[in-house]
This record gives C-alpha cells, structure tokens and sequence, in this order.
C-alpha cells in the first residue's frame, strides 16, 4: 500500500500499481490529497477499473496504441493515440494493454469534482466518461505535469497540481461536462466594494509575508474561484498579480527614500529569497533595485 487512504475505495495508484505488477515511475500529491498524478509503464496488462476511490484522468505518453476498453463485458473502444486524454469514472471499466506504454494519470476524487460542479456550473454537473480525444488544454496540462515527474520523481508535493487542481476540473466540466453544464452556469456578480475594500486593507497590512489564495478569499467571505474571478473583475489583475505590483512599489519607494540594504527591503515587502526578489522588480521597472537606487540618488 503506498498511501493510507480515508474510506469510500480503493487509493486509485494502488489498484493499478496492483494489476500492472509494478508501482508507479513517479507519484505526485496536490493540497489535500483530493487530487494526485502518477506516471506508469504499461506490459500487456489487463486493468480493472472498480471500486477506486476517485476517477482517474489518462494521458497516453508515448508505446502502443493497441488498447481496448470494455463496458458491462462489451468492447466499448479501440486504439488510444499518442497525445490523446482519457477520463476512467471511479467504477465499471476494464482496459487491456496490448504491447508497452508509457501513461500519465491525474486521479481525482469525485467530491473535488461535484464540490467544483457546485459552484461553477449549479445546479450539480458532473464529467462524462470520454476515450482517446484530443484537447489541447489537457495536452499542455499533462506536458506540465510530466516535467514535474522528471524534476521531483516519487512521492512528493506538487505546487502544480495544488494551484491548478480547480482549473483543471474546471476546464473538465466545461468542455466534457454533461449536457446542459455550460448554460446552468449564472454569471457571478461583483465583488461588494466593502470586502474589496477588506482585501485591500489586508494585502497592505500583511505586505511583508506570505498571502494565500485562501487567505484572501476569506477576507472576502468568497470561495476561492470566485474571488479570483470577482478581484480581477473589480481591479484589472489578479490576486497573485495585484499583490506582486504593491510589493514592487513598496520596494521601489523604500529603495528611493529609505537607506536600508537591498537584502533587508527584499525581506520587508514579502520576498523570501533575493534572486526572486530581484528578477521580479527587475521585470517590473527594467533596472535592478542596486540601478534603480543609483538612478534616483543622482
């Protein structure tokens, strides 16, 4: 067993890493543990999907394209292309790999999904079963995900699949979504200019360290989505965006005003690490904080 899973199926890694006779090349955990991606080395298996714990999401790498799905006992699809996107619900399919192949599986749990369902598209949606299609925002993603298999390898957390484990449902329900998900969907109205002004009042309180997502979107009394779709709605940027310019304009005047060492303003407007710190103001006014400081002393 590689991971001590709560009731309700099987963790969905252990099944496969059970039919295909070897664990996964590389396992990777989102926030939560609602959402993880493996990468795996297929030989003329037979796999068999019941009883998982959560819907597993299948880019087809690279090796043969020899794979039948069956449904209820019958043959349901052939041929898997290379590039192409599976969506395997948690329950009720069998898949026979004919030859090798190399695969990336994003696993999610059903309640990641209906809980995004929920919000974006009410009322409730959910993700039709779908084989072998090809959809370039997927392609990108599982491209993403495969370098972070190089980078990172077994067992470890993935910024990636944290920060994107809603976009990815998202786009999911979106364009694989039941019939009818699209025009359920009500536009969201703007952010009350009282808890904007909240929000701002925290990001300036709190310039000096780290800010969550989450942390904003409380402020806000919002969910996450939806307080990163109303901010940049209400100011033009988001979140990540708006806080990364009013920590670069704070360093700039304390650069212009205040004789502190590079190092200590870095730290001062939220930037743990100097070469992050320079890069970023860099990018923003065309001149490191040292030339920026000289500039304005003359």
């Amino acid at each position: 067993m590689m991971h001590d899973h709560k009731p309700g199926g099987q963790f969905g890694p252990d099944l496969i890493a059970s039919a295909n006779g070897s664990g996964p090349l590389a396992l990777l955990r989102g926030k939560g543990d609602s959402v993880f991606a493996a990468r795996w080395q297929h030989e003329d298996c037979r796999l068999a999907v019941a009883g998982a714990a959560q819907n597993i999401l299948c880019y087809h790498e690279s090796g043969t394209t020899c794979v039948d799905k069956y449904e209820d006992g019958k043959l349901a699809g052939t041929r898997s292309v290379v590039g192409t996107v599976t969506f395997i619900p948690c329950d009720g399919t069998v898949w026979d790999v004919h030859g090798e192949c190399r695969v990336l599986h994003v696993y999610l749990e059903p309640s990641l999904i209906a809980n995004c369902a929920e919000e974006l598209y009410p009322p409730r949606s959910e993700v039709t079963s779908f084989f072998a299609v090809h959809d370039p925002w997927l392609s990108g993603f599982f491209k993403m995900i495969a370098v972070e298999c190089e980078l990172y390898g077994n067992n470890v957390d993935s910024l990636l699949l944290s920060q994107s484990q809603n976009a990815l449902v998202g786009h999911l329900l979106r364009w694989h979504g039941r019939p009818g998900a699209l025009t359920a969907c009500q536009p969201s109205p703007a952010i009350a200019p009282r808890r904007l002004r909240a929000v701002l009042d925290y990001i300036q309180a709190n310039i000096s360290r780290a800010m969550t997502l989450k942390e904003l979107a409380d402020v806000a009394c919002l969910s996450e989505y939806h307080f990163a779709r109303r901010f940049k709605e209400a100011t033009g940027s988001s979140p990540y965006r708006f806080v990364l310019d009013k920590r670069i304009a704070a360093a700039a005047d304390m650069l212009a005003n205040r004789d502190l060492p590079i190092k200590a303003i870095a730290q001062a407007v939220g930037f743990t690490s100097g070469r992050h710190f320079s890069a970023s103001f860099k990018a923003s006014h065309g001149k490191s904080p040292i030339d920026y400081r000289r500039d304005r002393a003359n």
